[in-house]
């Protein structure tokens, strides 16, 4: 009799999972639609928690009213393939787009997402689902494909110095995360691929050796004048490199202080094809 109260009350975690997973799938209040918006919780209420329940709750049954019939196998086996396979899409954010209730599906994209302004969890949460737009691998010029990298540093490219705004909630201001290449022709930045999805567009900065004019070190939060700027808060502590071509100045942000030692590199570079 104990063992049977022991299985039964097991029975409450999948039982608990699937009146909560139905109660926020019906949606029919907003406090029932905690989970839009939210990071990671769509995959939770959609994916995990549904999976979840189908698991234990076939396993408890199984367990209760088992028999040794093929037929009892299948009826086993089966729901437990489909839990699993819904626990593993809801984990790595596979969820097919039809999949999930009707109001959610009518929702926009922008709409299901969290905002990424919000906090650095809703940005890892929008970085982790999101693409692009234009999507796909990004491509160097053709005078940049074949030749092999002389140094990578993680850095940043400083597109707005004077901004107090933050794209999203692991940004500095005014500033793209990504990495700095330098090649043989010239140097590169491209943002990580997070950062592209985080806004929603693809940043690839190019600058050919024979078009660099000169290139500086500034201190922290100066742009291209060598002003520092007013405000420590999301701003790097680190001194910043200016790169200065035929087509305009860029700033960037060098990681761990190395901005000389990219400066030093960079314009040894340029100097030789002179």
């Amino acid at each position: 009799m104990r063992d049977w109260l022991t299985d039964a009350e097991l029975l409450l975690i999948p039982a608990v999972l699937l009146v909560v997973s139905a109660w926020s799938w019906a949606g029919r209040s907003r406090r029932a639609r905690w989970w839009v918006g939210r990071p990671f919780m769509d995959q939770l209420v959609l994916g995990v928690a549904p999976g979840v329940a189908l698991v234990t709750g076939t396993v408890v049954l199984g367990m209760l009213f088992g028999g040794t019939s093929d037929l009892m196998a299948v009826l086993v086996v089966l729901p437990i393939l489909v839990g699993i396979v819904l626990i593993l899409a809801g984990i790595f954010a596979l969820l097919p787009r039809w999949w999930g209730p009707r109001w959610y599906r009518n929702l926009s994209a922008g709409q299901r997402r969290p905002n990424p302004r919000d906090s650095a969890l809703a940005a890892a949460a929008t970085a982790y689902v999101g693409r692009p737009e234009g999507g796909g691998a990004r491509e160097l010029p053709a005078a940049f494909r074949q030749a092999k990298p002389l140094g990578s540093w993680h850095g940043g490219w400083v597109h707005d110095p004077d901004t107090d705004e933050r794209v999203h909630g692991m940004s500095w201001k005014g500033t793209v995360d990504g990495r700095l290449t330098l090649y043989p022709t010239g140097m590169v930045f491209m943002a990580s691929h997070a950062e592209d999805a985080l806004r929603g567009k693809q940043a690839v900065v190019v600058m050919g050796a024979d078009d660099i004019t000169g290139v500086q070190v500034v201190p922290p939060r100066a742009g291209a004048d060598g002003q520092p700027r007013k405000g420590r808060l999301y701003r790097s502590r680190f001194p910043r490199l200016v790169i200065r071509t035929a087509q305009g100045t860029q700033v960037f942000d060098v990681a761990r202080g190395r901005a000389s030692n990219v400066a030093e590199q960079l314009a040894t570079l340029s100097s030789g094809r002179r």
